[in-house]
């Protein structure tokens, strides 16, 4: 190469295309000797060069890096140092312009060229010794340094390459007045630090600038510590100046003008926030097309004015991935594990109980390390009581600025206790919720329902017998049931009268607070400038979302100061009086609410059951839940939260208190809905004889009681026994709501049902048309109660030969339910069974064939394993292969359908004996008459009993 570029530069005419290719070639392989260099010339950096010695010295070292020194070319020393050749005129002859520009900014040195050949080097020393002459000339300033903490950067930093990409895009990107913005915002503890400091490393070790700047805007102070740190470095001449005013002009214009000297930097404003965005955005330079600035905040509130109209300069830093939130912890922890060693299942759960915040990980990581625990135990400690003991340990060794995660947002925490004491107060009680996503309108509604007078708060459990036995009249509110509560517990002592007296105006504030259409957003404005919470407006309105270790800080603070009883409390009224908005949980129109307060009830029992269930209102909620994932066909979570409502009340209140009884009725419906009648039965039965005790056989909840138990009777073929209650539940129900509401319709379906299993068609379908003929009086006739009962219709049609009725009534039903309720939804799939039976039955295979397999498929997918729904359509797909004689394809299915309905019917239910007689079918057509004849002798047996 460097016979090429001496013949280019003996040679001026050369060939451009060729001078092109050279420099290209030559620029790959700069940065590779430009490092070794400068590890070898350690002393480039603060050099003194006073004599033209120094610099001759330093060119005749070039070659041995791969340089090219071609100084002789312009005579002896004095012709180098003189008035005609400057070292960047040099350094452009010798290495052409383009590698010229590059060194300039890698050997980091400028040049005086003044009389007495006296060369000053201006580095980020600031004990070097400056001649008069830069005194006299104050543009003179160091062409490169880092003054970024970069030894605060953690060495496990990794996992933030498409961050670090976007920030680099951000910053490189053209603006209108020159000066580029990027401004990073995230909560606490993700590292937006860690990732400033490594973009002002790459910035300054790849020459996309040649000064970094540094500055912390936690406060007006440390801008103002910031900007004169600025001056100290490029050594301006007004960096001692008393007044404070002067020092920020002289800094702003600075970075504004300084491009007229072709100097490029980065300014990294860390850690910005509401308190210093004026300040910043009067002082900081507001052009210069050579600069660039990085800031670093918590909100996009304080990100957006930061950058003011360039919003696509405005980054969310999230928490990473997993697999790169892992490595962090891997790194962190020093252990070489690869991913299929036996702990990193562990890992994993690990990282993700952090919510994958790095500075949490890292925290963690570092404990586990400095004391002997594995991932396993790490895991054990994270999901016991002493979590917050875990969070709150301190890392003195940690790279972040906090030393433990608690700490990190304890400083927001305390900060918002002492200046918005009721918002404070609200976080603590969202702090019960799920984090994800806390409705404000749930919020709102809890809020004004607290204020209604209790009488007006009418359900299925109204009764004297309160759980709380606290007076009420029909002026009572939930907000004055509560205080009431609280000053019970003074005076058993429980409590002091500073401190009641304190509860009660804060628990006043806070539902005025979260009542008030202004003052609920201006709070949730508040909590976000701190990054307490995250803000979302959805298409279901706007929401809240918290992040775990927040939540588990704020809650290790109330159990220091002992409030946690106090706020839980709150969050259960406030709760259960957006859930008494809704008017029937059952119903496709009330889903998005019941779906909104979900999550909330379930981290309610799961964090305090045993208090929560103490509020009569919540059991109430429970109850109304538990009906809403029913109806949804979310069996496995309804019947986790009935039965932590069973077990909570026979613990709180014994086996026959009116609400342990309910919850009862409750498990024993969830039970029945899932075809476990033999474990319905029981608890259906008790129910019943335990509100028959209570209220008597004329009382509306007996009445349902019975009206659960025949369902039960009816699905285990005790037809007399079912029917038998049946019509006393209808009579009591006409009764007590008239012949033709929801209630009372609801009982004259489930006979006609048990008509229909009879073969009583006739009987059936007169009750099957009062049902719907109510139901579209009462609601429309493209409701979900006329979708179920047209099925049962249909059924009915099919019973007496009318198929093409039966099956316009079932395709009629399924299209209405696959809108209402989906395609998966367990009454859906019920439908497309039905179809197919009717499909079947006209001989068409292959669609039979395709709609069993849907219905089969979908029940696999959302239902347990034997759900009913499921079972209908695996007997179903195996009449279709029989009817084909396909007989070994039917087999299997057979023995499943058999074995589950031995598991909900037991052996002696027709329904289970005709799967078992089709069973017997298919292997005698196998020829398979050993196993068959063991079968039907089976089959013969006298039923038990």
């Amino acid at each position: 190469m460097t016979p090429v570029l001496v013949h280019m530069l003996a040679n001026p005419a050369s060939d451009q295309a060729l001078e092109k290719t050279v420099i290209a070639a030559f620029n790959k392989k700069l940065a590779a000797k430009i490092a070794t260099f400068e590890f070898e010339h350690p002393g480039i950096k603060t050099y003194l060069w006073d004599s033209n010695a120094a610099f001759t010295t330093i060119l005749d070292d070039l070659p041995k890096y791969g340089f090219v020194n071609n100084a002789t070319a312009f005579g002896d020393t004095g012709d180098f140092w003189g008035n005609n050749y400057h070292p960047s005129s040099v350094a452009q002859t010798i290495f052409g312009k383009e590698i010229a520009t590059f060194l300039k900014s890698t050997i980091w040195c400028t040049f005086n060229n003044v009389s007495g050949n006296q060369i000053n080097h201006i580095a980020g020393d600031q004990h070097n010794y400056y001649g008069a002459q830069v005194e006299n000339h104050p543009t003179h300033r160091p062409l490169s340094f880092n003054d970024a903490p970069t030894g605060l950067l953690s060495p496990h930093f990794s996992g933030r390459s498409s961050a670090l990409k976007s920030v680099f895009e951000c910053l490189e990107a053209p603006s209108k007045n020159g000066l580029r913005r990027c401004a990073v915002y995230g909560m606490p503890g993700l590292g937006k630090t860690q990732l400033a400091i490594r973009c002002a490393e790459i910035a300054h070790f790849e020459h996309k600038c040649a000064l970094v700047f540094w500055m912390s805007a936690a406060s007006v102070e440390k801008v103002h510590q910031g900007f004169s740190k600025i001056l100290d470095l490029i050594d301006h001449p007004d960096r001692h100046k008393p007044a404070q005013s002067s020092i920020l002009t002289a800094a702003q214009r600075w970075l504004e003008d300084s491009d007229a000297e072709e100097i490029s930097w980065l300014l990294v404003v860390d850690n910005a926030n509401q308190d210093t965005v004026k300040f910043l955005r009067q002082h900081l330079p507001r052009k210069n097309s050579l600069g660039a600035i990085l800031f670093t905040t918590r909100t996009h509130a304080v990100a957006s004015a930061l950058v003011q109209a360039e919003q696509s300069q405005v980054l969310e830093l999230k928490a990473p991935e997993l697999g790169d939130a892992i490595e962090i912890f891997l790194k962190e922890i020093d252990a070489g594990r690869e991913r299929d060693s036996t702990d990193y299942s562990d890992i994993q759960a690990v990282v993700k109980s952090f919510g994958c915040l790095p500075l949490a990980i890292s925290h963690a990581a570092s404990m586990a390390k400095q004391l002997h625990l594995d991932a396993k135990a790490l895991l054990q400690l994270n999901q016991s009581a002493d979590r917050f003991e875990l969070i709150n340990w301190e890392n003195d060794l940690s790279d972040y600025e906090e030393k433990s995660v608690a700490a990190t947002f304890a400083r927001q925490l305390s900060e918002l206790k002492i200046r918005h004491k009721d918002c404070s107060n609200l976080l603590q009680v969202i702090a019960f919720l799920d984090p994800e996503a806390i409705s404000l309108q749930m919020l709102s509604d809890g809020g004004k329902e607290m204020l209604r007078p209790v009488a007006t708060q009418t359900s299925m459990l109204d009764d004297p017998d309160e759980l709380e036995d606290i007076p009420s009249s029909s002026n009572t509110t939930t907000l004055q049931k509560l205080k009431h509560k609280w000053g019970r517990q003074q005076r058993d002592g429980l409590l002091g009268s500073d401190d009641l007296m304190h509860r009660c105006a804060d628990l006043d504030t806070l539902v005025a607070l979260i009542s008030g259409p202004l003052r609920l957003p201006s709070a949730v404005q508040k909590l976000q400038s701190l990054s307490l919470v995250a803000y979302e407006s959805t298409t279901n309105g706007n929401v809240l979302h918290v992040h775990d270790l927040v939540r588990e800080t704020i809650r290790g603070t109330m159990q220091k100061e002992n409030l946690l009883p106090h706020w839980l409390d709150v969050a259960v009224e406030l709760i259960c009086g957006a859930f008494r908005d809704i008017p029937d949980h059952e119903s496709p129109e009330s889903w998005p609410k019941c779906e909104m307060l979900a999550p909330h009830i379930q981290a309610i029992t799961a964090w305090d059951g045993e208090r929560a269930f103490q509020n009569a209102r919540f059991v109430l909620a429970n109850i109304g839940m538990s009906s809403y994932l029913l109806s949804r066909g979310r069996f496995a979570d309804a019947e986790v939260l009935s039965m932590r409502a069973l077990t909570a009340m026979e613990i709180l209140r014994g086996p026959d208190h009116f609400a342990t009884v309910q919850a009862v009725h409750n498990v024993g419906t969830v039970y029945r809905l899932q075809g476990r009648y033999a474990e319905s039965l029981p608890l259906l039965e008790r129910a019943l004889k335990g509100r028959l005790e209570k209220y008597g056989p004329e009382n509306d909840v007996t009445l349902t009681t019975m009206q659960g138990l025949a369902g039960t009777y009816l699905f285990l073929a005790r037809y007399a026994e079912s029917e038998a209650l049946l019509q006393r539940a209808l009579e009591g129900k006409e009764k007590i709501h008239g012949p033709n509401t929801s209630d009372t319709l609801a009982v004259v379906n489930d006979l006609a049902i048990a008509n229909a299993l009879q073969g009583r068609y006739d009987a059936a379908e007169i009750l099957f048309r009062r049902a719907l003929t109510g139901y579209e009086k009462l609601s429309s006739a493209e409701s979900v109660k006329c979708m179920l009962i047209l099925d049962g219709l249909a059924r009915v049609f099919r019973g007496q030969g009318r198929l093409p009725e039966a099956e316009e009534a079932h395709v009629r039903a399924l299209a209405g339910k696959e809108r209402l309720l989906g395609e998966n939804h367990p009454d859906t799939l019920r439908s497309i069974n039905n179809l197919a039976e009717i499909v079947l039955a006209r001989e068409d295979y292959c669609e039979a064939e395709r709609l069993c397999l849907k219905a089969m498929t979908g029940g696999e997918l959302t239902l347990p394993y034997n759900h009913p729904t499921t079972l209908s359509a695996v007997k179903c797909l195996a009449a279709v292969y029989m009817a084909q004689d396909r007989d070994n394809e039917a087999e299997p299915y057979l023995r499943r359908a058999w074995s589950g309905d031995e598991k909900r019917f037991g052996s002696d239910h027709p329904e289970t004996k005709h799967t078992l007689s089709l069973l017997v079918e298919a292997l005698e057509k196998q020829g398979k008459i050993e196993e068959a004849s063991a079968l039907k002798s089976e089959q013969t047996q006298p039923l038990a009993g």
